[in-house]
């Protein structure tokens, strides 16, 4: 699931240990949302196993053309031995 949620601006920060975030506003006035979904498909000896549609990003289109993307990352399955 790929959702924004109204935060505390105090508790936002980076997952990265003793990394300083910088605020850099945009002012800026949205003039489009567009929201990228991925199609993945799976089939195993001509079958179809596996059919789903995934919410991948979210790009913020400005007024004067900029635009600001947020990409969700891809799930990695890790073997333990």
């Amino acid at each position: 699931m790929f959702k924004f949620q109204p935060a505390v601006y105090d508790e936002i920060h980076s997952m990265i240990e003793k990394q300083i975030m910088i605020e850099i506003p945009i002012n800026g006035v949205i003039s489009e949302i567009s929201i990228i979904n991925e199609h993945q498909e799976l089939f195993e000896n001509d079958t179809q196993i596996y059919d789903v549609y995934v919410t991948r990003g979210i790009i913020f289109k400005f007024e004067d053309g900029h635009e600001l993307s947020f990409e969700k990352e891809i799930f990695i399955m890790r073997a333990i031995w």
